[in-house]
């Protein structure tokens, strides 16, 4: 009787151990590959955003073909399908439009003024999609597909779309990869270059706040 529950006991602590690892397998799983508009996309590499010391948020960054660029530099002038995601790992509240306005402020420093010119009907319709507040947890994407365009969502919700928008997605991908970025560290690491560790221990942040 003894055997049989010692037996029993190995093959229900077995049974979780197993549970665990498929569980954290599919997490893996689901933000090493990512579906845009339908399309699939890899994950190309991650980033840690400081904001007075405190961590502020970590990003990734997707794209439907991760052999299609020779240089970090041409991430933002590709025509496929890319993805930005912020996690939000600040215990501080933050308002959305101020964060927005942070974006515009990275992207007039990142990008040509005359084609930021071009697209200020556009930029301005971007930043009228965000509002509210966003507080630790929340998860930013910026979507980007040739024929649809860009699609911001907060939290899987669809904050708004712009369409015809690949120079304008450019212009956002550059206030990461461009010439000043948020560090040159985010930097290389966004383009996939993390040292091994420090990769796993942001990749473990970012899946704690799926």
């Amino acid at each position: 009787m003894k055997k049989i529950i010692k037996l029993l006991l190995l093959l229900f602590c077995t049974t979780i151990v197993a549970s665990e690892q498929a569980n954290y397998q599919e997490t893996l799983d689901d933000i090493q590959k990512k579906s845009i508009y339908g399309q699939s996309s890899s994950l190309l590499g991650l980033g840690l955003v400081q904001r007075m010391n405190d961590d502020y948020y970590i990003a990734a960054l997707y794209l439907g073909d991760t052999s299609a660029y020779s240089s970090v530099d041409d991430i933002a002038h590709l025509d496929l399908v890319r993805g930005m995601e912020y996690r939000f790992v600040s215990q501080r509240k933050t308002s959305a439009r101020g964060f927005a306005r942070k974006i515009m402020e990275a992207i007039s420093i990142n990008n040509d003024q005359d084609k930021i010119a071009n697209q200020k009907a556009k930029l301005n319709r971007f930043l009228s999609f965000f509002k509210g507040n966003l507080t630790q947890g929340d998860r930013l994407t910026i979507n980007y597909h040739p024929d649809f365009g860009t699609r911001v969502e907060m939290n899987g919700s669809v904050l708004g779309e712009i369409v015809n928008s690949r120079e304008l997605y450019g212009m956002i991908v550059n206030t990461w990869v461009g010439p000043r970025p948020p560090s040159s560290h985010f930097k290389e690491g966004i383009a996939g270059y993390n040292e091994a560790k420090y990769a796993l221990e942001l990749q473990g942040r970012f899946m704690a706040y799926k």
